[in-house]
């Protein structure tokens, strides 16, 4: 089974200058069920390149095992998104682009 997971490419909230991302458990946590069940995952972002993290879903205090293992898998934390090619179109997108 192939599975495409896409996370944000959004860094910022609005112009307040705070910086945003994904919540780093909600990716870990299906990361690890699918890659644990054998699926071929494919990552992408918006933009495509590195996802931005949340600073504030790396806190100590919302640290889960989920996250501690991503940290401690080198093969997981040095996995690049990257954009896929799927049905002969790019699984990046932007908001404007339409995609049919």
């Amino acid at each position: 089974m192939k599975t495409l997971m896409v996370l944000t490419s959004h860094d910022q909230l609005g112009d307040t200058g705070l910086k945003t991302g994904f919540w780093l458990e909600e990716f870990a946590a299906p990361y690890f069920v699918f890659r644990d069940a054998g699926v071929d995952l494919t990552l992408a972002s918006p933009k495509g390149g590195q996802p931005p993290i949340d600073p504030k879903s790396d806190l100590p205090e919302n640290q889960t095992p989920a996250m501690s293992r991503f940290k401690g898998d080198r093969s997981a934390g040095q996995r690049r998104p990257r954009c896929a090619n799927r049905f002969g179109r790019q699984a990046c997108w932007s908001p404007d682009q339409t995609v049919s």
